[in-house]
């Protein structure tokens, strides 16, 4: 089994606000972003004598913040206090430890003036009447070449990238009715998807662009030590135990996907 360790830096670090405060908090973060401990070199150090095998970057969560120079936007790291492409930095060391690198990249960007508003943006909750307004003259064609565009960037400035974690498509979910929800269609995940190839042979990819792909998430749980065992009903395990769920049908995938997110306790 290979492990990873992910590195979720961002504004979206931050994130907490809905509404019309959430874009005036996002503005006041991006003005101040200067990550005082930011230091990928002891990160892939640190990766390594735990025994990963690759890492992967946020490059732009959903709140649309890149943290590399991208020629398509200035809502980057290279306008912020801190002044640098961070994902050179990343790449960099993570290859000087011998480590393998992998990206994380939003397929959402509630930043972009053409990203349509939906049941999960920060706006949702806004009046219906106020939704409809700003979602006048959004399209979702031109967000889609600028999504390409970014993904381009980042495929062919960087050097060999192993994996690519693309997040995340909530369209005919059987699981969550999101108004407004975007798949396959929204995102040209067709395209995007032989573009990544293109431009990145033998990258492996996720499971979140609601197209046949590299690799499949299993899930995982914390089962309660108080719970009694009922009928098929797991019993509780001890503290700290992660059960896994396995498919009853082997996903048709290069690599299933098992994601752990370790926390220090305090």
């Amino acid at each position: 089994m290979s492990t990873r360790a992910t590195i979720p830096l961002g504004l979206q670090a931050f994130f907490g606000q809905q509404g019309n405060e959430w874009s005036l908090v996002m503005a006041a973060y991006f003005r101040h972003f200067e990550p005082d401990l930011f230091d990928p070199r002891e990160w892939a150090r640190s990766a390594k004598r735990a025994g990963m095998k690759y890492m992967v970057l946020t490059t732009k969560h959903h709140d649309g913040f890149c943290l590399w120079d991208s020629k398509l936007t200035d809502y980057t790291s290279m306008n912020t206090p801190i002044g640098k492409d961070l994902v050179a930095e990343f790449v960099e060391v993570v290859r000087a430890e011998g480590l393998r690198v992998g990206f994380y990249h939003s397929l959402i960007d509630w930043h972009h003036p053409d990203f349509v508003i939906d049941g999960l943006h920060p706006r949702r909750d806004d009046p219906p009447e106020e939704i409809k307004r700003l979602n006048e003259g959004r399209d979702m064609a031109r967000y889609r070449a600028y999504l390409h565009g970014q993904v381009a960037e980042l495929l062919t400035g960087y050097g060999t990238v192993d994996y690519l974690f693309y997040d995340f498509s909530y369209k005919d979910d059987d699981h969550h009715d999101v108004w407004n929800g975007k798949g396959k269609e929204e995102w040209g995940s067709e395209e995007l998807l032989a573009l990544t190839r293109r431009l990145q042979p033998e990258i492996i990819v996720n499971d979140r662009l609601a197209i046949p792909h590299d690799a499949s998430e299993i899930k995982y749980r914390e089962i309660d030590p108080n719970i009694k065992a009922h009928n098929t009903g797991l019993g509780g395990q001890p503290p700290g135990t992660l059960t896994l769920t396995l498919p009853v049908v082997r996903p048709d995938v290069a690599v299933p996907v098992v994601e752990l997110f370790l926390r220090q306790d305090t």
